[in-house]
């Protein structure tokens, strides 16, 4: 069992001393489709990526959403935007017909310019 999950597109970025101090996200999407994403036997589900598409429900005690391109201090969990690779997606969340969020807490952060969100 673990107290937390994370998916992400992100690129780990490691300190002098070698331990994971931030991930920078400058593309990519993560898919739930399916059955979904159930997460209830984590204390946390994080997902962090440029964009996320929700075809299928996500679970989770608590759930946070972080999408566009940025620079995630896992120190202090500050977010800070960069730049990106590739083309901007249209939409940083997209819950589709079949997609749904439910979790005790829910934290959305989207941070780039002109991305809109679908719930």
């Amino acid at each position: 069992n673990t107290s937390s999950a994370t998916l992400t597109t992100g690129k780990p970025q490691f300190d002098k001393q070698g331990a994971l101090e931030a991930l920078e996200v400058k593309q990519g999407q993560i898919t739930i489709s399916g059955k979904g994403l159930e997460g209830k036997a984590t204390d946390y589900v994080d997902i962090i990526s440029r964009a996320t598409e929700l075809n299928g429900k996500i679970q989770a005690n608590n759930l946070s959403l972080t999408q566009g391109t940025n620079r995630i201090s896992l120190k202090d969990d500050t977010v800070k935007s960069i730049a990106g690779e590739g083309a901007k997606p249209q939409l940083a969340i997209d819950t589709k017909a079949l997609g749904g969020m439910y979790a005790n807490k829910i934290r959305l952060v989207a941070t780039e310019d002109g991305v809109g969100v679908n719930l």
